[in-house]
């Protein structure tokens, strides 16, 4: 089953496991992306909609079990867990727009920012898909990450089945 949501996204967690599927939109996110030469560090943008960028930043954990076998989270930094943080909404930090038009005007537009970032980044890093996922922030970012949080939960919802999300 899939659940099409706003802007065209699709987006299911079961089980555990983050699916993606193709969006109907004329506009296709895509990702641009680069890395340390040990490979435990990414970063990059995030073509979430036209003229609006996420930039984001993942440290990979360094556990003894693999990144493969821990948990992921966005933006809190902990020792046993890869961290990606993502600067959102655009325009802020090294996120940017092509034009002041495309700035996010509300929460909601920041919630469906995000979901076509995750829609993305986990198409080119699949591994993320079946790990835990805990969003996490701070002042207003709390906000947003509570909204988007919910926007995925009610995909989720929406399809029937149990949410990985914690």
């Amino acid at each position: 089953m899939l659940a099409m949501i706003k802007a065209g996204i699709c987006l299911l967690l079961s089980a555990g496991t983050i699916i993606l599927a193709k969006s109907d939109s004329k506009f296709q996110p895509s990702i641009r992306d680069n890395g340390t030469s040990d490979g435990m560090e990414r970063w990059g943008y995030v073509d979430i909609r036209e003229g609006a960028h996420l930039f984001w930043w993942l440290y990979y954990t360094y556990h003894s079990d693999s990144y493969l076998n821990r948990p992921w989270i966005i933006w809190l930094q902990v020792n046993e867990v890869s961290v990606l943080f993502l600067d959102q909404p655009v325009g802020t930090g090294y996120s940017y727009v092509d034009d002041p038009q495309y700035y996010a005007t509300d929460n909601q537009e920041v919630a469906m920012d995000m979901l076509s970032w995750i829609k993305v980044f986990l198409e080119n890093y699949p591994e993320f898909q079946t790990l835990p996922l805990y969003i996490f922030g701070e002042s207003y970012g709390g906000k947003m990450g509570s909204n988007f949080a919910y926007e995925l939960y009610n995909v989720c919802n929406s399809v029937e089945l149990i949410s990985g999300l914690s």
